[in-house]
This record gives structure tokens, sequence and C-alpha cells, in this order.
């Protein structure tokens, strides 16, 4: 039995088959020490951290609604309800109307309200204007709602800071975001960001450019790394931490001052072991087969190439760094926003993350 600090690559959908490497893990007897993830490796982490085990991640990954859709489906959900009347109050609407959002115009709650209605009936349009107006077509609100039920499932308070997570379970959590308002990347922890609800931390970390709505820090989140006045990040736009860093197995093997900022200056990397969970799309996967033909828009292939080229980017000069500390798990075949695949399709992908994680156990056993 060993102990290990664990990181879950990003990847979308794909990340079902940390699942299966994570029963391969925990039967072979090791334990987890500190866990980080990006994007689908943040919501890993995060699941890993409040205490849900593998049989638990996969039933929450699987579930249904009432009419038979899988939750996950769900994730890709347009603008509505509350929260679109919110962001419309504050919607700045004197670009399109001089002198509006200061008294001055007696049309502007007449367009405000035209507004409402039109997105209301519309969802293409909600979609539209959120993409325009949020960085995003989708508003994440479903997944956010989904996240906080499985926290609580966990025992753990759905609406828990870094800081109160870490105190109660005593885990050492990291997710990554990145702060595209001051381009950097951001480490979100109990030291990092201690106020910051670590359901909205996973929530930025996921919100894959142009797709999820970008989060705007709000002041009641307090402050990242104690920064103030023209370093602070409040009204900041946090997205996807892919974009800087999808695989951030640095923040544990590596024990530079730079790395101690955010991971702590009792940080060691030689505490415990070091595992990367790396999502390989160039290996097959056994039962996953293509698609097939569908509908493919070339806007949305070169936004996910384009996501593909940033995510992988940044990371590889460490991935051939430490080749040895990562396991490569099978996900050929299967798309980034597959997340309404079919039970099958899914059970192939824990089973692929179940066999890479034991024959990469099996190897570095003897190899040590």
């Amino acid at each position: 039995m060993a102990k290990f600090d664990l990181v879950f690559e990003g990847g979308g959908a794909k990340g079902v088959a940390f699942i299966g490497a994570l029963g391969a893990f925990y039967d072979a007897g090791h334990q987890a020490a500190r866990v980080v993830g990006t994007s689908a490796g943040a919501i890993t982490a995060t699941l890993l951290a409040a205490g849900l085990q593998p049989t638990a991640m996969k039933a929450a990954l699987t579930e249904v609604d009432a009419k038979g859709k899988p939750r996950f489906a769900t994730f890709l959900d347009p603008p509505a309800g509350a929260e679109l009347d919110a962001y419309l109050e504050k919607w700045d609407i004197s670009r399109f109307m001089p002198g509006a959002g200061m008294g001055a115009n007696p049309l502007e709650k007449l367009a405000r309200n035209t507004m409402k209605n039109m997105l209301k009936s519309n969802e293409a349009a909600a979609c539209g204007f959120s993409f325009l107006e949020r960085g995003g077509v989708y508003a994440g609100h479903a997944f956010l709602v989904w996240l906080k039920e499985q926290l609580g499932k966990a025992g753990v308070n759905p609406e828990s800071t870094f800081a109160q997570l870490h105190a109660e379970r005593k885990c050492d959590l990291s997710l990554v975001a990145t702060d595209t308002t001051a381009a950097e990347m951001l480490v979100l922890n109990h030291r990092t960001a201690p106020q910051l609800p670590v359901a909205m931390g996973v929530r930025m970390s996921m919100s894959i450019p142009f797709l999820w709505t970008e989060v705007i820090w709000e002041s009641k989140w307090g402050l990242y790394r104690g920064r103030t006045g023209d370093r602070a990040i409040e009204g900041h736009a946090i997205v996807d931490g892919g974009v800087l860093s999808n695989f951030p197995l640095h923040l544990v093997a590596e024990d530079s001052p730079r790395v101690k900022e955010v991971m702590g200056v009792e940080a060691d990397a030689a505490a415990a072991g070091t595992l990367g969970l790396l999502i390989d799309e160039s290996l097959e996967v056994e039962g996953v087969s293509p698609r097939g033909r569908r509908l493919q828009l070339p806007a949305t292939e070169r936004v996910m190439r384009l996501y593909d080229t940033v995510t992988c980017a940044h990371d590889r000069v460490t991935m051939e760094r430490y080749a040895d500390l990562i396991c490569h798990l099978p996900a050929k075949h299967f798309d980034t926003l597959e997340f309404g695949a079919t039970e099958a399709r899914l059970q192939a992908m824990v089973d692929g993350g179940r066999k890479a994680m034991e024959a990469y156990l099996a190897k570095r056993k003897l190899s040590e």
C-alpha cells in the first residue's frame, strides 16, 4: 500500500475513464494524498476529496432524470429563468441605446423587457445572446445543481468553501482555472482562495471557452492569494483551467518556489508518490467505436481543435519530463462533449480506465 498525489487531466465527458482507473487504484490498496484537477479532472478530484468512492462516482455520472435522460446531457443547458433575469437587469444596454442605464432614456425599460421576452421564448436566441455577452452558449446552472447534490450525498455542505472542506475532511484539494482578465493561471485551494465555494471553483475550472459562460469573480468569494487593490481579481472573468494547464502535474511533482506559493510552503513532492491520470485520445477503447455520421459544424470543429491544441501545448514539457509518473487512459472515438453517451459506451470507458490503471501499476511496481 502506498499514498499518491493524484492529478486528473481535463477532457470533458471523457473523464468517465477516471472512475475505472480509481477503482483499480483503490483495489490495489493505495490511498490518495493531495488531489489536483482541471476541468473534468476538477470534478473527479472534488468528488474524491468529498469522500465519494469510485462506485458512488459511477452512480452519479450515470444518473438519469425522470424521463430517463442522462443527467450529464442536461449540462448543455441554455440560459434561462432567474439567472437570465438577473443578468439582463445588469446588462449594459448603453452600448445599443446611448444614455441608457442612467435613467435618461424612457425606452430603456421597454427595451429590456422586449429582450427578456424574446430570449425566454427563443432558446436559440438565448444561446446566441449568451455567447456574445457572456462568452459561452450554455449556462452551466444544471451542472452546479448536480454537483451540489453529489456533495450533499457525500455528507458535505453543498455551499462549503475550500477552507471549510479542508477543515472538515482534511483533504488537500487544488483546482486549476484561468483568469482571462489578468491572463493568469489560478490554483484554487484552501490556501489561495479559502472563501470561495468549492462548487464555484469546479464551475470555473470546467468552463470550456465559448461553450459555458465565463464566471465573474464576486467580492463575497474573498481574495485570491490575499491580493488587494490593483491586484484583486474581483470582477475578473474566469474560465476553464485547461486554457493554461490542462494537466497540472507540476503542482505535485515539483518543489519550486513558484509551486510552493500556491501549494503551500509545507509542500513536499517526495512526501507521497506522484500519479498523473492522462486522457489519451490516441489509445483505442475496447467497445467504443466512432459514433458514425452526425451533424458537425465547421465552426464547432475549429473551436474544439483550437481548444485541444491549447490545452496540450502548455503541459507538453512537463509530460515528457515525468513520463514514468503518468497513466494513460484510452479515450479514442469518445467525444469531449458526449454527455449523453449510452450506458454501454460509458461502461466501456470505465472498463478501459480500469485496465489501463491495472497495467500501469503492475509495470510501475516491477520497475521500482
